[in-house]
């Protein structure tokens, strides 16, 4: 019987993938880092180059695959993809990161999906209830106000144009309202 040594090549595959990689490369968290500052200045082109490279340098974090998975979707229209990693990097050992489950939120606005894009939000606050950027992202999800006529129906046209000229002229509504 040969006994393997502890800290050798059996301790490295008992080690998990996401543990390894992150230690393996630290320009990826540069790369991270500048790609977020880029999508959220709006350079959207140059956040996908930047979060392209930190994927395909760390495919198994799931930051690297929720940012590609959204910039794929923006830049890219790879709606199909862009949505599949976005679900994974939730759905994988690192699903409790509150930024995946914002970036999910994120795409699934991207497409049009509000109810997911909700349910993303909300299972990201009940992960990280004081992540600051989750409450900011569904505060600003989208307040009615009250229709202008309250008499009439919401979607009577009268209340609609009013609530559209109420709108030019006093702004959307506030966040704390």
């Amino acid at each position: 019987m040969s006994e393997t040594p502890q800290g050798g090549a059996a301790a490295a595959l008992k080690r998990p993938a996401a543990v390894e990689a992150k230690a393996a490369d630290p320009d990826v968290e540069r790369l991270l880092r500048e790609g977020a500052e880029a999508y959220a200045s709006g350079r959207l082109e140059d956040a996908h180059q930047k979060l392209g490279t930190a994927h395909r340098r760390r495919a198994s974090d799931p930051r690297c695959l929720s940012w590609y998975g959204l910039t794929l979707i923006r830049v890219e229209k790879n709606n199909n993809l862009g949505v599949r990693y976005c679900e994974e990097a939730v759905r994988g050992p690192g699903g409790d990161d509150p930024l995946c489950w914002l970036n999910l939120a994120r795409a699934c606005l991207a497409l049009g999906y509000r109810d997911r894009a909700l349910k993303a939000l909300t299972r990201g606050l009940e992960i990280a209830p004081e992540d600051a950027r989750l409450r900011e992202e569904i505060d600003l999800f989208g307040r009615r106000r009250r229709p202008v006529l309250g008499f009439l129906d919401r979607r009577n046209p009268i209340n609609r144009l009013l609530g559209r000229w109420r709108h030019r002229l006093r702004g959307p509504p506030d966040v704390g309202k």
